[in-house]
């Protein structure tokens, strides 16, 4: 897909840091907008709508992780080394386009069978159609081309206003749990929102134009894709699954205990998230020239990141009660124990994002990531059934909590065996590093 020469590419530096910035507003609202909907709606709705919801999201999900197909990574790292070389983009992003586009026509066509073909999904029909707003939303919404050329800022501005509006929605039409397919419908328009401006205003980002998609381009894009698509799709398997199968085996109630307790482990999770997805490019990029200077950045990032997730995993178990009292209110109580079963998973997941993401995907060993993705994968559908059957929602959390260790520990082992691990997480280099950062991050507040 070689072609013209692109745009010239600003000081890497300079763009890391606008993109970390950008990023972590866009996560601020991310965080902050949930805790401001998320009490709201719980208490209006009810356990058992608020779980129809989430039950309802989480059977498209796996539809948006199918027309996502991983290129949030693959496509990602492919635009960066494309700039990198000052090779054109355009053709690449339509055949990306393209095959998202294909696989949502797919995916609506699926759904509209499985609702006629399985009873119990016939009382959410009109759940489910709302919802796949999100799979269109997904197709229009190009993170992996603002990402890819590091232009976070005007994403970060157009998600911020999309789902500002979102909240605003809620709070305007959402009153009681009649109002929950209006719901529904408000927070599945959120990704399409933001998607139309930030598609229209992405030929501002290189020289993009229209090309009819070759069939060469397609095939090769799907090949490029695979085996990111391969591991997202397996993370399915211990993420969207959970709420799935707890909803096809436990009540709506269970569903809405434990997706809201899901939904606070995630937003504190996503409080680290901005700096992982900024730096993906990056180390693909320093991954390209030299894998020494990207397992030494690598190496930074890990200390600092473990460090702060640390933190919020041990402030989740101590203030569960808490937590659950002034967010989710006192229907929820059922959540305490859920969420001090799962309190470590952003520190666990924040080492498993290192490990995987940001040093075997960045690095080229994606066969061996995907491969520990799926076996962890595999492992929660088979603890997840008995467990569900077992203790309904505690069972889910005790098999989110176990797996997400099982694949983190794996990563390492991987890496400890190449000899890598040793260098990510070289102490007395991180230590040096984490008091140089934090030096860097006063001169530039300063600033």
């Amino acid at each position: 897909m070689a072609g013209s020469e692109g745009p010239s590419l600003p000081p890497l530096r300079s763009k890391l840091r606008e993109n970390i910035v950008s990023l972590f507003a866009l996560q601020g609202a991310n965080y902050i907008l949930p805790l401001i909907v998320v009490p709201y709606l719980v208490r209006v709705l009810g356990p058992r709508d608020y779980g129809r919801i989430a039950f309802s999201q989480a059977f498209i999900a796996y539809f948006i992780i199918l027309v996502d197909y991983g290129f949030e990574l693959s496509a990602t790292q492919k635009i960066a080394a494309l700039r990198e070389q000052g090779v054109s983009i355009a053709r690449y992003v339509v055949s990306v386009l393209t095959v998202k586009a294909s696989l949502a026509v797919a995916g609506f066509i699926v759904v509209l069978a499985a609702i006629a073909a399985i009873p119990a999904f016939r009382d959410y029909r009109d759940l489910f159609i709302v919802s796949y707003l999100n799979v269109v939303g997904t197709v229009v919404f190009p993170i992996w081309l603002y990402r890819g050329v590091q232009a976070m800022k005007i994403m970060s501005i157009v998600t911020i206003l999309a789902r500002a509006a979102t909240v605003v929605g809620i709070f305007i039409f959402v009153h009681s749990p009649d109002d929950t397919n209006i719901a529904n419908l408000i927070q599945s328009c959120g990704f399409l929102a933001a998607g139309v401006p930030a598609l229209i205003m992405a030929p501002r980002l290189a020289v993009l134009g229209f090309y009819w998609p070759r069939l060469f381009d397609l095939i090769e894009t799907l090949a490029d894709g695979w085996h990111a698509f391969l591991s997202t799709s397996a993370l399915t398997l211990y993420t969207t699954s959970n709420v799935f199968m707890l909803g096809l085996f436990a009540s709506p109630v269970a569903v809405g205990y434990y997706s809201a307790a899901s939904k606070l482990i995630t937003a504190a999770s996503g409080l680290v998230s901005p700096v992982s997805q900024a730096v993906y490019p990056h180390i693909a990029a320093l991954a390209a020239k030299s894998q020494k200077k990207a397992l030494a950045f690598i190496g930074r990032l890990f200390w600092v990141q473990e460090a702060v997730t640390c933190l919020l995993s041990l402030a989740i178990f101590a203030l569960a009660g808490v937590l659950v009292q002034v967010i989710l209110g006192p229907k929820y109580q059922a959540c305490v124990v859920l969420l001090r079963i799962m309190a470590m998973v952003p520190f666990v997941t924040g080492a498993a994002n290192i490990f995987g993401i940001q040093t075997m995907l960045a690095l080229g060993m994606k066969r061996a990531y995907s491969r520990i993705i799926v076996g962890a994968g595999l492992l929660n559908i088979a603890m997840l059934i008995p467990l569900i059957l077992l203790a309904g929602p505690v069972g889910v959390a005790i098999s989110v909590m176990l797996v997400e260790l099982a694949a983190a520990a794996a990563m390492a082992i991987y890496l400890a065996r190449r000899g890598l691990l040793a260098k990510i997480t070289d102490i007395q280099a991180g230590l040096s590093d984490a008091r140089l950062a934090q030096a860097r991050l006063r001169g530039l507040w300063a600033r």
